[in-house]
């Protein structure tokens, strides 16, 4: 899934709320469970909690790459999901940001086999 979406706000501060613990928090509705206090560092693995329904589950973030304030890429697991995650910061010429988020979402059920 490919997004692509146009913020009123500078880079920074578009950053600052995709990495903020609280502030992820705030927009995602997932709870931190073990998730470092400073800003992502490729390596870095976090664990949130995240309710599907009334299923609470463990979402596993994994981060691969980081360019502060510009792009940084994940790759989270939450059940049988797997998605492959990568933001974009871009500023306009306006001040604000071009935010692309791409999503390689895959998924395999237990025992019906499918692709990762």
């Amino acid at each position: 899934m490919y997004v692509i979406t146009e913020i009123a706000a500078p880079a920074e501060r578009v950053w600052q709320a995709l990495t903020s613990t609280d502030e992820v928090r705030a927009w995602d509705g997932v709870i931190p469970f073990d998730v470092p206090d400073h800003d992502p560092e490729v390596g870095q693995h976090a664990r949130w909690r995240s309710a599907f329904g009334p299923w609470q589950l463990m979402l596993h973030d994994r981060i691969l790459a980081v360019e502060e304030n510009r792009r940084f890429n994940s790759l989270i697991d939450i059940a049988f999901v797997h998605v492959d995650e990568t933001y974009v910061l871009t500023p306009s010429a306006q001040g604000g940001t071009t935010l692309v988020t791409d999503d390689d979402v895959r998924s395999t059920i237990p025992g019906l086999g499918g692709s990762q």
